[in-house]
C-alpha cells in the first residue's frame, strides 16, 4: 500500500464494501471479513498498490477495519479547499516530469479544479 496515492479507484469496483474511504482521516481502510478476494481492486489500481494473499486468516483482526494507507490533505493555495492528497500530487508531478510537461502546469498545480479554471480564464492572452 506504500505506492497508493489514494485515488480511490478501488472503491468503484469493491462490491462488498470491504474497502472504504475514511474522508475525515484521508485514509483507505479494509475490513478483511467483507473481502471475497475477487481481485477487482488489484486489477483496477493504477499504482499496483493492492495485491491478494491466498489463504485464510484466523485472527480477530479480520473483523475490524484496518487502515491500509493514510496521507495528508492537499489544500488549494488560493481558496484552501481540499482537493487531493500530498501523495497524489507527488505522483502527478512525477508523471508530468516524465512527459516533459511539469513546467507548463507548475503555476496551477497547487490549485483546486475551480481555482485552476479561474486562474486560466483570468490570465491575459497574448496579442
Amino acid at each position: 500500500a506504500q505506492a497508493c496515492t489514494l485515488c480511490l479507484a478501488c472503491l468503484n469496483v469493491c462490491q462488498t464494501e470491504a474497502l472504504a474511504a475514511d474522508a475525515e482521516n484521508f485514509a483507505l481502510t479494509l475490513t478483511p471479513l467483507l473481502c471475497v478476494a475477487c481481485g477487482a481492486c488489484a486489477k483496477v489500481c493504477p499504482e499496483g498498490a493492492l495485491s491478494l494473499t491466498p489463504g485464510l486468516t484466523l485472527s480477530e483482526e479480520v473483523f475490524g477495519r484496518q487502515v491500509l494507507v493514510k496521507d495528508e490533505p492537499l489544500r488549494c493555495a488560493r481558496c484552501g479547499k481540499v482537493f487531493g492528497t500530498k501523495k497524489s500530487r507527488e505522483r502527478v508531478s512525477e508523471k508530468l516530469k516524465e512527459l516533459g510537461r511539469f513546467e507548463e502546469v507548475l503555476r496551477i498545480m497547487d490549485l483546486c479544479e475551480d481555482c485552476r479554471v479561474l486562474t486560466l480564464l483570468m490570465e491575459e492572452k497574448p496579442r
